[in-house]
């Protein structure tokens, strides 16, 4: 059983370059490597590791990664467009986007050094490669004129009729507002693409305590029984439904919103139910491969008697 779930953001980026003719590369700066210095910089970066109660952090992991182009041609891409799955055991939105920024002006500084070097080598002249300024979608779009917003809106309504997923519209709403805004680039624009699993943890407080002592009850009776072992993780790591009934903070809901485009395709209030909850469940391995199996004597044996006697302690302590 898990005590906790993590929290889950898909991290998103438009990353915006100078688009120039392959024969002239000089000319411009490639979308697609500026995003390739990103996604090298932030896997299995560590400082987004977030580890609580002892348990250790999941790194962040990319998921998608595209350039916006309709077709094949000899120009560098405008625009490339990645996702990453980011998980935190207790860090906040505002702090893993933080920690995302700082990856992606490390990212961005290191490669312009490395292309002003190679251009040098190659021409024998002193290159200027232009900095790379890192935004997030929240301030892009706040920067729009209220036509280009209202735009902007008009589109995702449209989009949230279409039935695509939300990365997608959030992919398509990013580029309309780069589009919108007039800029050019290079420029990284950070965001999230997803609904948000926020992370979520059995408190300290009375009700807490007391479920803590009913699991307590019930898993002794049922090793006796059953002569097993149930072990206990901090937090579940798979992502679960659990981060919006358990205890949680969910101050942070608006800035998420404000850097999700998409935001209104969410189906989403912003609210959790804040209440004492574990996940007890079946424990298995490799899940969401085509290998996801699990213990069949322990879920059809011992699970159903364990959710029986936790149902029965608490229901005993509440009678008390």
């Amino acid at each position: 059983m898990a005590l906790g779930s993590v929290g889950k953001l898909l991290v998103t980026a438009l990353v915006a370059g100078v688009p120039a003719h392959a024969s002239q590369p000089y000319e411009g700066l490639n979308a697609g490597t500026i995003a390739a210095a990103l996604v090298a910089r932030a896997e299995w970066a560590p400082e987004l590791a977030d580890g609580q109660e002892g348990a250790a952090g999941i790194p962040p992991v990319l998921l998608s990664l595209r350039d916006g182009r309709e077709g094949y041609d000899v120009t560098t891409p405008a625009t490339v467009f990645a996702t990453w799955n980011v998980l935190s055991q207790g860090r906040g939105a505002m702090a893993t986007l933080g920690a995302f920024r700082a990856i992606a002006l490390e990212a961005a500084a290191g490669l312009a050094a490395a292309l002003a070097a190679r251009q040098e080598a190659v021409t024998g002249r002193p290159a200027e490669v232009p900095g790379i300024p890192v935004s997030t979608l929240a301030e892009l779009a706040a920067s729009l004129p209220e036509a280009a917003a209202e735009r902007l809106a008009a589109r995702a309504t449209a989009l949230a009729g279409e039935g695509m997923s939300l990365p997608d519209q959030n992919r398509l709403l990013a580029e309309e507002a780069w589009r919108l805004s007039g800029r050019r680039g290079p420029a990284i624009l950070l965001g999230f693409g997803a609904l948000p699993y926020l992370p979520v943890h059995l408190g300290h407080g009375p009700e807490a305590q007391g479920l803590r002592g009913a699991l307590d009850r019930a898993r002794a009776a049922v090793e006796a029984a059953h002569g097993c072992r149930i072990g206990t993780m901090e937090f579940f790591p798979g992502i679960s439904n659990l981060s919006f009934f358990g205890e949680g903070d969910a101050s942070e809901v608006p800035f998420m919103a404000a850097n999700t485009l998409a935001w209104g395709a969410t189906g989403w209030s912003g609210r959790i139910a804040n209440l004492p909850a574990v996940n007890v469940g079946p424990w298995g391995r490799s899940y969401h491969t085509p290998l996801e199996r699990l213990h069949a004597p322990y879920a059809f044996d011992v699970l159903p008697d364990f959710l029986l006697r936790i149902a029965r302690e608490v229901l005993a302590t509440d009678a008390r």
